[in-house]
């Protein structure tokens, strides 16, 4: 019957190689639920980050409609164009039409001026410091910032509208607007999400004496827009 010597030295070497593959299992396990951990979390939080980014992709969309229009009215001072105004020969209204090459011409012009400013957006991304994503109070605006691509899609749209309110006897109070239509793709690590805005912005605000035709008075006169076609 053989013997097999073990001397201390072969222990502390078996013993060293266990405690090295014991911490190698460790630190791979560790590793994994870290992983696990993170992915969960993330995932769980990605319906508040695109509700964030929504929220601020749709203010700063509004801001720049707004100016892009503010800039367009700066050049076209025909606005009472975009109505063609028929009178009785007692001064009364008694027909309302739409100015097709006016309405066409301003909204063109909005509408490519407001995709441009949208585009300038677009290369700047959002940017929402993970504090803010956790909800917790004390980390607000604090943390590494998680990077949220924004793409327009497609052409932006527009198209006007004119609203007739009765107002007191004999008084119509009328307002046209101009209706921006904007897409835009937001997409962040494992999602993306589309919002579709649309902008109202009141361009005309006045009194009309005397009476409107029905048709008109309890409604609205559509008067028309600029759509991209693709």
């Amino acid at each position: 019957m053989g013997y097999v010597v073990v001397t201390q030295q072969q222990k502390r070497k078996k013993k060293k190689q266990f405690i090295t593959k014991l911490s190698f299992l460790v630190l791979i396990l560790l590793i994994a639920l870290i992983w696990i951990s993170l992915h969960t979390y993330w995932h769980a939080m990605v319906p508040t980050i695109i509700d964030i980014a929504q929220t601020r992709v749709e203010s700063q969309t509004t801001l720049v409609v707004n100016r892009a229009v503010a800039s367009v009215l700066n050049q076209q001072t025909s606005l009472q164009n975009l109505l063609q105004i028929e009178r009785d020969s007692d001064g009364q209204i008694v027909f309302l039409s739409a100015n097709t090459l006016e309405v066409n011409k301003l909204a063109r012009q909005t509408a490519m001026l407001t995709q441009l400013e949208i585009e300038k957006l677009a290369k700047d991304n959002i940017e929402i410091p993970f504090g803010t994503i956790s909800g917790i109070p004390l980390l607000m605006e604090k943390g590494p910032d998680v990077v949220i691509i924004v793409t327009p899609i497609g052409t932006v749209n527009c198209n006007f509208t004119s609203t007739f309110q009765s107002v007191g006897i004999n008084q119509t109070l009328h307002r046209i607007y101009v209706n921006v239509d904007c897409k835009i793709d937001l997409v962040i690590p494992t999602k993306h999400s589309v919002v579709t805005n649309v902008v109202p912005v009141l361009l005309s605000e006045n009194v009309i004496v005397g009476k409107v035709p029905s048709a008109y008075l309890n409604g609205s006169l559509e008067l028309g827009g600029y759509v991209n076609e693709t």
